[in-house]
Formats: structure tokens, sequence, C-alpha cells
């Protein structure tokens, strides 16, 4: 009987010494991640609502320790932690937020979010398909989602993306718990949908139409067949084809990320094996790609040309240019709207300019996740679907639209299809540092080193954009060098070469043809370019601008012209234009457009000679 009850005593003790080990790495885990947000949320000096809810969630989670510690038991049903709850949650926070959103169409403004420029020409298609037409000048977007709203149009004419938006959200929802539960427990998986839907702008990109909700839904099937599906059949492969044409019906681009994924499900069993599948998914894919060629050639009088090459930029461009791709901007792009978007841009502390880790700083740590769920029979489709991811991330980082000024503008819903991923691996990264002191020597240094590259990635990128800054600013011509006058607001004109980003110079009135701004250098320089500063007020960019260049004052030589009929093609908040290294001491910049409302409104102009 003594031998029981040491072994009783022992087996006790041995207990306890687990449970407050496992207690000091989840509150170190705990403590430290609510250091680090404090901190970055200290800097930032903004707290979305997104970031509220995450204070809310360490504060819950603290209870939960201490609640734990004690020694209490608080028992709660296993059908709590049901894909049944993770869809009424998700439900219940859409709905929510859907009915108070401040731009629900006659709410507060008449319009609401359909008076902005995106939605308004989703509305206009939708409204176009419904009637059984396709009108040209409305076709600015890909069919894939517009189709959506003209289902319920005569339903619900002043939100037909609303019935549909509801349940794609709900979707995608199901979805994310269902792939999330090959490597988390129920708790841990409602608790990804939990931060999914709260603590990102996951919820906002579906309440608001946005045609990346289609990627999203998209990506959202293949990853759940990539990684919860051992077989897949016929039924399988048809959604697969759904999958590839409904999305490039939608975003064009973005069924290329989806493409990995799709090879990877429809090979898994081997190419001889799944033939039949390889050829229906291939078919269904082809009848919506046919469709939607059959609408360009409609439309525009070729195939080849999609409605993307009506969103006219300054300088000729359009979104499907490559003018308006390009590499060098990937590091500061992602680098300002992932983490800071103010070192190297000047912009205001404001509602509107809060980065990725701003609203969901918790996605620091996916990297980390990935890399732990490397190990197993998972690693192959893990590491294509994070490849896809940094492709997605490096073509929407190179795009011109993709700065931190549009932020403003919810640049960041190009990733919106990577949300439910990045949320799932965060969570998984976390849980592991919870556990950090009794999991294995392998695990440990891959959690380590995961969050480790990506805090040496973000500053390997303050370092290089601060170096290229520098070099750049090396042949910028001092400010004091700079004379300016207009013919309009003449008064104001030494704001746009004071030096300071906050004052500026405007035409006091719209634009028109005509308006000049009159540059005087103290000296004959050789020119390589100009920048006019435009900071947060993007929307007064010239419609329309011939740059003239002289020696003496009297002869004048054109230098450069743009002409913009859709939005501006912008470069760090600024409209640039180059001089072909012309020899010049005067400039005339005369405005060439006109704006029914906005005036020309320029923040510093920038001057910079050649480098040769």
């Amino acid at each position: 009987m003594g031998v029981d009850l040491r072994h009783f005593f022992q087996n006790k003790n041995c207990i306890e010494r687990q449970a407050a080990k496992s207690f000091k790495g989840e509150f170190v885990t705990w403590f430290l991640l609510l250091i680090f947000f404090a901190a970055y949320i200290a800097w930032l000096r903004k707290t979305p609502a997104t970031a509220k809810f995450f204070w809310w969630f360490l504060a819950a989670w603290l209870l939960k320790m201490t609640v734990s510690r004690a020694g209490w038991k608080i028992k709660v049903p296993d059908a709590v932690f049901s894909l049944r709850s993770a869809v009424l949650i998700s439900l219940a926070v859409f709905l929510y937020s859907y009915f108070t959103h401040r731009f629900l169409p006659g709410k507060i403004f008449e319009k609401g979010w359909f008076g902005w420029w995106d939605q308004s020409r989703y509305l206009l298609m939708a409204q176009d398909f419904a009637g059984l037409e396709l009108v040209t000048e409305h076709y600015l977007y890909g069919i894939g989602y517009p189709a959506l709203g003209a289902f319920f149009y005569k339903l619900y004419p002043t939100n037909p993306f609303f019935p549909s938006n509801v349940i794609l959200y709900v979707l995608v929802a199901a979805l994310t718990y269902k792939t999330a539960r090959v490597w988390l427990d129920e708790k841990l998986s409602l608790l990804v949908i939990i931060l999914l839907v709260l603590g990102t702008q996951f919820t906002e990109f579906f309440v608001v139409p946005w045609n990346n909700a289609v990627s999203a839904v998209g990506l959202a099937f293949l990853l759940y067949l990539a990684f919860a599906k051992q077989e897949i059949g016929i039924a399988h492969s048809v959604i697969v084809g759904i999958v590839l044409g409904w999305v490039f019906s939608a975003r064009y681009v973005d069924v290329l990320f989806l493409l990995p994924i799709s090879a990877y499900i429809l090979l898994r069993g081997g190419v001889r094996r799944n033939a039949v599948m390889i050829l229906v998914s291939a078919v269904v894919a082809l009848i919506i790609l046919a469709a939607v060629l059959y609408t360009h050639s409609y439309a525009f009088g070729s195939v080849f040309k999609t409605p993307y090459t009506l969103h006219v930029q300054a300088g000729g461009h359009d979104d499907q240019s490559l003018a308006a791709y390009r590499l060098t901007r990937v590091p500061d792009h992602l680098y300002s709207i992932f983490f800071n978007p103010y070192q190297f841009h000047g912009l205001r502390f404001g509602r509107l300019n809060t980065p990725l880790l701003g609203y969901s700083f918790f996605f620091l740590f996916s990297f980390s996740g990935f890399l732990h769920s490397l190990s197993g029979r998972l690693r192959t489709p893990v590491l294509i679907a994070f490849g896809s991811m940094l492709a997605s991330a490096v073509f929407y980082g190179s795009f011109t639209g993709t700065r931190a000024s549009d932020l403003k503008y919810n640049c960041l819903r190009y990733f919106l299809m990577w949300y439910p991923v990045m949320a799932t691996m965060s969570v998984l990264a976390i849980s592991k540092f919870t556990a950090f002191t009794t999991i294995s020597t392998e695990e440990k240094r891959r959690l380590v080193s995961g969050t480790g590259f990506i805090m040496l990635l973000i500053a390997a990128s303050f370092l290089v954009l601060s170096l290229s800054y520098r070099q750049s600013e090396k042949y910028r011509i001092p400010s004091s060098r700079i004379k300016v006058r207009s013919n309009y607001n003449n008064a104001m004109t030494g704001n746009a070469t004071d030096g300071d980003i906050a004052t500026r110079w405007d035409s006091a009135e719209p634009q028109k043809p005509g308006m000049f701004l009159h540059v005087e250098l103290d000296s004959i320089e050789r020119l390589d370019r100009i920048r006019l500063l435009l900071r947060e007020n993007t929307d007064d960019y010239p419609r329309g601008l011939k740059v003239e260049g002289s020696k003496d004052g009297k002869e004048w030589r054109d230098l450069a012209e743009i002409r913009v009929e859709g939005l501006p093609l912008l470069t760090d908040d600024a409209v640039e234009l180059e001089l072909k290294s012309a020899e010049a001491r005067y400039l005339r910049l005369t405005q060439t457009g006109e704006s029914e409302s906005r005036p020309w409104s320029v923040h510093e102009l920038l001057v910079y000679r050649s480098d040769s």
C-alpha cells in the first residue's frame, strides 16, 4: 500500500511540475507578444478596431491562464468548438459589421460605398448583366464578380452583392476551419476563425463589395482539397475547373497563383490515374475562359484586350501595361504597406494609413508556422502554397497601386485570399511557442528561425530603402536654389519649395488648361527628372501636364508631357516626370487637363540633376 501511495504522490508531483512548466512557457509567450504588440502599436500611434480586438484577445488569454493555474475547471461542451460554431460566429460578425458599417448604402450617404469608383462600376455591370446587356463603357472589371450581383439585382437592388458576399464569406470561414483541423485541434481551429473575422480586415473586404472575394473563395477551396482531402473524385475536379475559370473571370492574374496548387491536387495520384479528372477540370475551366474571351471580343474587338486596358494611367499606361509594374518597387511597397508606411513617404498618422501588421499583428508569426508545417506528408503542398503566396506578394508589390498612400484605398485587399492561411499558420506558430519548453529541438529551431527571418527581412528592407533614399537625394537640387511662381494663388508658391512636406501650394480653384508653375534655378543644370509630391492629397494630381525647359527664359523646348484619363501613375505619392537629361535653368509646368472639382496641388516640388 505504501508503494502505491509513493507512486501516487510521485505521479502527482510529476504532473504538477509539468503543469507549472507548461504555464511558464505559455505565460512567457503571452508576455512577449503583449510587449511587442504594445510597442508596435505605440510606435504606430494608432489602434484600429482589429487591433483593439487583439487587446481583448490578450486579456481573455491571460484570464484563461489564470483560471487554469488556479486549478479551476470550466467545462465547455465539445460542440462549442465545432464547425457549426465557426459558421455561426462568422455569420454573426458579418451581419453586425454589415449593418453597422458607416458607408452602408442609404445609411448616412445615399450611395454609400457605391459612390466609390470600384463599387460603382461593379453595380453598373451587375445592372447591365441583370438586363442581359454588356455595355462597353461600364466594362471596367472582370465579369466574374459583377455577375454575382446580377443574380440578386432584382431581389436587392440597393446592394445586390450582399446575398452572395455573405454566402462566400461564411463558405471561406467553413473551409478555413476544416483546413486548420489538419494541424490544430478544435479549440485552436475555432480560434483561427475568431482571429480571422475579428482581428483582420477579412470581414471588411467582404462587407464592402470587392472582387478579391472571388480569389479568396477559390483559394480556400483549393487549400481544403490540397490539405484536408486525401482522395478526390470527379466532383472535386469539376470544382477545381470552376475555381480556375471563375477566378480568371474576376481577377485575371490571380489565377496564376492558384495554378500550382491546382496542379498538385490533380497530379497527386499520378497523371495516368487522374487523367479523366485532369481533363474534366481543363474542359470546365476552358468553357468559362471561352465565355470571358468572347466578352472581350464583343466589347473591345479583341479577345486579348481586357477591361484593364481602359484604366489609363499618367503617361499613357494602363493596368495591363508592364509600365504599371516594376520589380524595383517591391521592397519599398511591401515594407511600407506591411510594416511601416511613414519612414520614406512623409504621410500623416491617420486611420486610413494603417499597415497590415497594424491590423493583424499576429500575422508576424505566419512564416514560423509555415516552417513548422513543412514536416510530414504535407511538405510539398505547404511549399507550393508558400511559394504561390510569395509570388503573389512580389507581383502586387511591383504594382504602382500598392503604395503607402494606397492603404487608404484598401490596397491590402490584393492579399485578401492569403489571410485565412496566414491566420492558420500564425495560430499554429503561437501554439508551438506556448509549448516551447516541451517541443523538440528541431521544432524550436524552426520557430525561432522563422520569426528571426521575418525580423531580419524587415531590418534588411529598411537598410536597403534607407541607402536607396540617400543615394537618390544626393542628386536633388536643394530647395534653397529654386524659386517658383504661378498665375494662380501665387502668394502660396513658396510652400512648394520650403522643404516642409506638411505645407503645400494649390491652385485655389479647379484645374483647367493654362495654369502653370514657373520654376527658376540659380544656374543652368543638366536635369534628370522632377517630382511633384502630393502626400495625402493624391486626388489633386495634375490631369494633364506639359513641361518645357529653357536656358535663358526665352527659347523653350518640350521636355515631357503627360495626359491622365483615369487614375494617376504615382511613385511614392508623387507625380514623377523624366526630363531626358536636358540642360536648363528654367522650367515651365503647364496644366493641360481639367477637373470639375479638384485643384492642382503640390506639397513639394523636387528637381533632380543628372548623375552623368
